[in-house]
């Protein structure tokens, strides 16, 4: 099984410090912990694949090539943004 789990781009709004991360040499401000802890509670065996688009943002669709399943998570101030995520 490969699963993709996916953070998407937060915008540019005041709790997104974007402005204030060069300041402390940072590319994002929230890590994506959830996905994280999601990953390790899936089986060993599963492939995983962790695309945090504020780090490196991807505005192809090469992310969802062979994967079996999706992941996202998203502070609810930005949850229209897990919609952009989807392929189809």
């Amino acid at each position: 099984m490969k699963i993709l789990l996916a953070y998407p781009h937060c915008p540019d709004t005041f709790w997104s410090f974007r402005h204030a991360l060069k300041f402390i040499d940072r590319k994002a401000s929230f890590p994506p912990l959830g996905l994280l802890t999601v990953a390790a509670m899936l089986p060993r065996e599963w492939e995983k694949r962790l695309v945090d688009m504020n780090v490196r943002p991807t505005g192809s669709t090469s992310v969802w090539v062979g994967r079996d399943g999706f992941w996202g998570t998203t502070p609810a101030t930005i949850w229209t943004a897990i919609s952009t995520l989807s392929p189809g």
